[in-house]
């Protein structure tokens, strides 16, 4: 029974995938037709031709997301320790705050935010998509690293100090290593919520700041299947290497600084 629960969600998961990946090669798949035809590589040779500007925006909406992932995770990172190690009048407020973005829909709340951002200068630019983009991603943040917390716990971190590491030391030496797993995962998460983002992107960024959903959705809406699934596949493969390449360099430190502490 759990396999066949499992090809089921399977292939709910990998016939949409499949799909996508076939319409990106074919221009024609009409019924009665079992199999598609016509195969052309023409959204592949828009995307990456210089009409199609792709790449270069691909690029640019990786950096911007890795920076997002960073600024939300350095936020994230003491907010979930204090919550999961520390008692203090409040805490159960800030816990339920820290869900928020998660709860209130984005649409209600983005035109206040964009009022705000307009009278601060932001609106229109990297700075202020984004500071935008690491609001959606604070939830996923601070509840996968308090549960990474929760699974660690403190006891190394105590021990560390009575040995008499300093708080730099024992940050670097213990705290990062020993929830290096649970980076990993908010850090691939927070990373997704970010290069996903299109409507706060577009609002806060006026349309001078472009990312690659931004790019792609006009294809969509005009059913241009063939360059829409084009950029669906390179949308969901550089997800895949990026968030691959950050779960590796994760790993490899903590497997690193796990040798060096034994």
């Amino acid at each position: 029974m759990k396999r066949l629960l499992r090809g089921v969600f399977g292939l709910i998961i990998l016939i949409p995938l499949i799909t996508v990946a076939v319409w990106s090669v074919f221009s024609n798949w009409r019924w009665p037709d079992l199999t598609p035809s016509d195969f052309s590589l023409r959204g592949y040779e828009y995307a990456f031709g210089p009409s199609g500007n792709a790449l270069p925006i691909l690029l640019n909406s990786v950096g911007l997301s890795l920076l997002v992932t960073l600024v939300t995770l350095l936020v994230c990172f003491p907010a979930a320790r204090a919550l999961s190690f520390y008692e203090f009048r409040g805490k159960g407020f800030i816990d339920s705050l820290v869900m928020l973005p998660a709860i209130v829909p984005v649409l209600s709340v983005a035109i206040g935010i964009h009022i705000t951002f307009l009278k601060a200068g932001l609106a229109g630019t990297v700075l202020g998509v984004l500071l935008i983009q690491v609001l959606p991603g604070i939830p996923y943040g601070v509840r996968l690293l308090q549960d990474s917390f929760a699974l660690s716990g403190n006891g190394l971190e105590r021990k560390a100090r009575t040995l008499g590491a300093n708080s730099l030391q024992t940050l670097w030496h213990v705290t990062l290593p020993v929830n290096a797993p649970g980076l990993v995962t908010a850090g691939s998460m927070v990373y997704i919520v970010s290069f996903s983002q299109y409507f706060i992107t577009l609002l806060i960024g006026g349309g001078k700041v472009t990312t690659f959903p931004l790019l792609m959705l006009p294809f969509v809406q005009n059913s241009d299947r063939t360059i829409a699934s084009a950029m669906a596949v390179i949308f969901l493969a550089s997800l895949w290497v990026v968030t691959f390449l950050l779960e590796q360099f994760l790993l490899h430190y903590y497997q690193a600084t796990r040798s060096v502490t034994k």
